[in-house]
């Protein structure tokens, strides 16, 4: 069975009808970046449409962002909310090899759910690896 694609150009109104703590959600990602150590450096996993990229640039405006998705349209979106922002995105799975870094900061909102339970603990081995 083939994984299932958004559409980015419906994306943000079916997200916010299925999920209707999807504004406290995103609150609460961009609330958990805050912190003492300065961020230059964030790899988002799993970026849609870039929503919670721009939230953390936003935040941090002094960090670099690499993001990364299944969905090539779902990355279309992002590169174009985030046109002339210091943002990176690449097609690549959660299972795949992350990027280089390391990142100060590794964020994913509505992602990382869809990993079976060995998937996620392999994935957390190699976030804690490139932080």
């Amino acid at each position: 069975m083939a994984p299932f694609e958004w559409d980015p150009k419906t994306y943000a109104a079916e997200i916010q009808d299925g999920l209707p703590g999807y504004a406290a959600l995103q609150d609460a990602v961009l609330a958990a970046t805050q912190g003492e150590r300065p961020v230059r450096t964030v790899l988002e996993l799993g970026t849609g449409t870039g929503e919670t990229a721009r939230r953390v640039l936003d935040a941090h405006p002094d960090a670099s962002l690499h993001g990364i998705d299944a969905s090539e349209a779902m990355l279309g979106a992002a590169r174009a909310a985030l046109a002339g922002r210091a943002a990176t995105f690449a097609l690549a799975k959660l299972e795949d090899p992350l990027p280089s870094g390391p990142f100060d900061l590794v964020v994913s909102a509505l992602a990382v759910h869809h990993l079976d339970a060995t998937a996620k603990a392999d994935l957390f081995v190699r976030v804690a690896a490139a932080l």
